[in-house]
């Protein structure tokens, strides 16, 4: 892996507002002392847990308990707030053993109110790189504006054009592009009676992205993330009464791509993003900030051959008060292609063009106030569009998208504009390209595999009692009976990985539960997403998400609801249910019908525990029943063959530990599989992810972001 690259741009930061004041003015603890930045008054040393005096004088009047707090100086760039614990004379000098402090700890009452914006400079600088760095030995090159024919048309107005090989091991797989970026920031914060009563942390930014992907060799696995710029940004100070206090904004630029790619293959895209993103803490509770507006283009697809992979870049910043991490957030725009592409007949051509954009924003308080939480951070924004698929008639339908790794207060991000902007930005080319294939379907069955996060349509007939299912005719409200089977289009289903099943003969219908009442009938209806046209396949039966069950009765030859109750003796009927799905077993919701061992997406390795061990593991692949999973998807319980269940203990945050245990029916013990991924029941954010690649890496919990170390795959 490619070293992270440092690279250092200066930003102008204007201030727009600031107030420190409440009716009153701002008032201030006795305990606090202010240490002044004057010759021999200033620290000798200032460390994180100790600092000295060469002047007694500076700290006569400090002791044990006092709070001493400074703006910044040469020995304190960050200023600092220290509580005291204990005060001695060594050498003449003066040491105070110190511990972090918070600014409730000095501060009764005020009301702060910062904004500013955060823009990079006006005048681009040649290269980006800092003094003597070789980035040519990193396989990094840096361009400056109006360098590099190589890069996307997109890229003539951004200031970061760069183009790195994705991995030293695939040499030959490239990503080339830019990215432009501006932000404003709000800041406010409210003490009353030494708490903090109102925080909140708002960043506007505006971000465009030119982006492509480009690879002459076979199977590579890439995983990259690539600094390409690091701000430097003078630091924020202001009082608070007498007390000072600092920030300084750190904000890095990254670029990087994740997935797959076969020989061959040049995909791209641009992308423009407006999002509005921060946390607000009032009336003890925390809310959020999210709303975004997206613009794609992302023309044809070139080359021969394959690729799953996701390009995306952003910044990434934080505000450090005196040198302690506070407010911070990511925002990202990403492109996603699944795409196969044969240039000797392009009507075989199959892909999925997706486009959107992920924001998240974090507040530690620890600096602010240590009544509040320790920290709270959100998954903001977190949506994907289809923009085009080979299964459409050209562009997908309005609405065709998804909200992935967000958390249960932060669902609101979305695409303002949506898919009208969508549409209007595609270039013809593409558009005609996939109203072309549509025409042309390619029916093979092979070459997919479950890993695929969007898979292609596999169709496949569904069969009870030897007879296929098929509509009365194709359209609006067509019922849906077991016939005689007759190899037809009619009869040929696809179970879409949103969990929407299909007919082949028009693949914009689905089959849908009329209602949830016993007896209902099976139909076609037009596909709108809901739980009643979401199935779930296993134990060689079918059941409906929104109703729980489906089963056939042969009076009139039409499928009718049966409630749970009535399913429980449907194991035992064996004539009545139906056949399994094929190969077609996915980590979406479905129960493989016996124990199978559950892989890493990333490495390959099983998920296992230890003899003795109550610590789920990665670990090479056997037939160990520690290794061998079932999941109930009845239950949403996750458990081996040894008896032991998955379990989280009601505890969902990054870096949270799993554990492997008597199953106990607990809701600690329940897991979604959806997207690929392992959700915890209790916070769809949170999912199982595996801390490294290598035989033995910890598995353990993480906020969902799609990276292939949180997906996972039955094993055949």
């Amino acid at each position: 892996m490619i070293a992270m690259t440092t690279l250092r741009r200066t930003l102008t930061l204007t201030l727009l507002t600031l107030l420190a004041a409440c009716s009153d003015g701002p008032k201030v603890s006795q305990d606090a002392k202010v240490i002044e930045d004057a010759g021999a008054l200033r620290p000798e040393t200032v460390g994180s847990s100790e600092m000295v005096f060469e002047s007694e004088q500076a700290v006569a009047d400090v002791k044990p308990g006092s709070v001493i707090v400074s703006g910044a100086s040469d020995n304190a760039p960050y200023g600092f707030l220290k509580r005291v614990k204990s005060k001695s004379e060594v050498d003449g000098a003066t040491v105070l053993s110190v511990e972090d402090a918070q600014l409730t700890d000095v501060v009764e009452e005020a009301d702060v109110s910062l904004s500013g914006a955060l823009n990079p400079s006006a005048s681009p600088r040649p290269r980006l790189a800092a003094k003597g760095l070789d980035l040519s030995a990193r396989g990094i090159t840096v361009y400056a504006p109006g360098e590099s024919a190589d890069l996307p048309d997109a890229c003539a107005d951004k200031d970061f054009r760069v183009a790195f090989e994705a991995t030293e091991a695939a040499p030959y797989v490239t990503v080339t592009g830019c990215v432009g970026f501006s932000s404003n920031f709000i800041f406010d914060l409210e003490i009353e009676h030494f708490q903090a009563t109102r925080a909140e942390f708002v960043v506007d930014s505006k971000i465009g992205s030119a982006l492509a992907l480009k690879s002459d060799v076979e199977l590579a696995s890439i995983n990259q993330k690539t600094e390409l710029a690091r701000f430097d940004v003078d630091p924020i100070n202001f009082q608070i009464g007498p007390i000072p206090v600092v920030i300084v904004p750190e904000i890095v630029l990254v670029m990087g791509v994740d997935g797959k790619v076969d020989v061959n293959v040049d995909i791209s895209a641009s992308h423009e993003l407006s999002a509005q993103v921060g946390l607000l803490y009032a009336d003890n509770r925390w809310s959020t900030v999210n709303e975004s507006q997206q613009k794609f283009d992302m023309p044809l697809p070139q080359g021969d051959g394959s690729a799953n992979a996701r390009v995306y870049a952003g910044p990434e910043m934080e505000f450090m008060f005196y040198g302690v991490a506070g407010p911070g957030a990511n925002i990202y725009v990403f492109s996603r292609m699944n795409a196969d592409v044969d240039a000797v007949n392009p009507a075989k051509s199959n892909y999925e063009l997706w486009a959107g954009a992920q924001a998240g924003a974090s507040f530690r308080v620890e600096v602010f106030d240590k009544t509040l939480f320790k920290i709270h951070e959100s998954n903001l924004i977190g949506y994907e569009g289809l923009i085009a698929s080979s299964e459409y008639d050209g562009l997908a339908p309005p609405g065709t998208g998804r909200v992935i790794g967000v958390i249960g207060d932060a669902m609101q991000g979305k695409l303002v504009s949506g898919d009208d902007i969508l549409r209007d930005n595609l270039s013809g080319e593409l558009v005609d390209l996939l109203k072309g294939l549509a025409a042309n379907e390619d029916d093979s069955d092979g070459g997919y595999t479950v890993a695929e996060a969007n898979a292609r349509p596999r169709w496949r007939e569904l069969k009870i009692a030897g007879r296929c299912l098929q509509p009365d005719y194709v359209g609006h409200l067509a019922m849906i009976r077991p016939v005689a089977c007759n190899g037809g289009d009619k009869q040929k289903w696809w179970w879409d990985t949103n969990g929407a099943v299909h007919p082949k003969a028009n693949a914009k219908l689905c089959m849908d539960g009329l209602g949830v009442t016993p007896g209902v009938n099976l139909a076609l209806w037009g596909c709108h997403g809901g739980d009643n046209q979401a199935w779930i396949f296993e134990d060689g039966r079918m059941r409906n998400k929104r109703s729980e069950s489906l089963f056939v009765t042969y009076e009139k030859d039409i499928f009718n609801w049966l409630d749970y109750a009535q399913l429980k003796s449907l194991k035992e009927n064996t004539d009545k249910q139906f056949a399994q799905w094929g190969q077609e077993e996915r980590v979406n919701g479905v129960a493989a019908s016996h124990f199978r061992p559950l892989k890493s997406a990333r490495s390959g390795l099983c998920l296992g525990v230890q003899t003795g061990s109550a610590s789920p593991e990665l670990q090479a692949c056997g037939n160990a029943s520690q290794q061998l999973w079932f999941y109930d998807s009845v239950a949403r319980t996750l458990y081996n063959a040894a008896g032991d269940c998955l379990s989280h203990h009601g505890e969902n945050y990054n870096g949270a530990t799993l554990f492997v245990e008597t199953c106990s029916a607990s809701a600690n013990q329940t897991f979604e599989f959806a997207d690929g991924a392992i959700k915890t029941t209790s916070d769809a954010a949170i999912v199982v992810d595996a801390y490294g690649s290598e035989d033995g890496a910890m598995v353990g919990q993480w906020m969902f972001h799609g990276g292939a170390n949180q997906l996972w795959l039955w094993a055949e």
